[in-house]
């Protein structure tokens, strides 16, 4: 699960610098999140899809669209968006993000 995960360092290379942003603004991003809490890790900003939650912030941080997301030269990603993982992890690898080395996948 998200916690093995977060204790197993899998992520904390992701945290080395201050662009790593949570893709998915419903509840399964906002507990990834409050996980990342816990244990001592703090994101920039959600990236949600949805125009209604753009701009908003959530959890005290912004949610950006995707594109606003892949203008950061250092963009790094935890997707935590069950229905849409597999597109997501796609559209990443598209802008030339890789698996591990720039995002990892929450489910």
């Amino acid at each position: 699960g998200v916690v093995a995960i977060v204790s197993n360092c899998v992520i904390a290379p992701l945290f080395f610098n201050e662009s790593v942003h949570i893709w998915g603004g419903g509840a399964f991003g906002r507990l990834v999140f409050s996980i990342l809490q816990r244990n001592g890790f703090t994101a920039a900003g959600f990236i949600d899809s949805d125009p209604g939650k753009q701009g908003q912030l959530m959890e005290g941080i912004k949610v950006v669209s995707p594109q606003e997301a892949f203008d950061r030269a250092d963009l790094k990603v935890i997707v935590a968006s069950q229905p849409g993982m597999f597109d997501i992890a796609e559209t990443l690898e598209s802008q030339g993000l890789r698996h591990l080395d720039d995002y990892v996948v929450f489910f």
